[in-house]
């Protein structure tokens, strides 16, 4: 179990909290890196179909869940590698395991169910990522 609640197993023997956190740092780095990325990536989860999901991860409800291959339509290639290569992960252990991460990470930085303001969304990406480094 992890700070976001879960845990994740993934291909080439990489199990549990520890490639979890690896794609949570992942996610993280690459918000961190692009301007408005929460907003952004929550407009190509429903430009792709899936805005009742990613709403649900803002919201204050459960997290709905997402299948891998709805993750891979929304961000697109380009996306799921600069997320892999912060993570230090394959792309198909990246696309494997944003299902499970990505609505946690997500809902850890809305958790008033709207998207804060940059600033405050900025510091909520560094609180995070300072926790999982512990």
């Amino acid at each position: 179990m992890t700070l976001f609640g879960g845990s994740q197993t993934g291909t080439r023997g990489r199990t549990g909290p520890a490639l979890y956190t690896m794609l949570a740092t992942g996610v993280l780095t690459y918000m961190a890196s692009h301007p408005n990325a929460l907003r952004g990536l929550l407009d190509k989860f429903h430009n792709a179909g899936e805005g009742d999901a990613a709403h649900s991860w803002v919201g204050n409800g459960p997290n709905a869940p997402i299948h891998p291959q709805a993750v891979q339509q929304a961000l697109g290639r380009q996306d799921i590698e600069q997320i892999a290569q912060q993570s230090g992960l394959s792309p198909q252990e990246t696309v494997e395991g944003l299902p499970h991460v990505l609505p946690n990470v997500v809902d850890k930085l809305t958790p008033h169910g709207e998207v804060p303001p940059p600033n405050i969304l900025q510091q909520g990406i560094n609180f995070l990522k300072n926790s999982l480094r512990k």
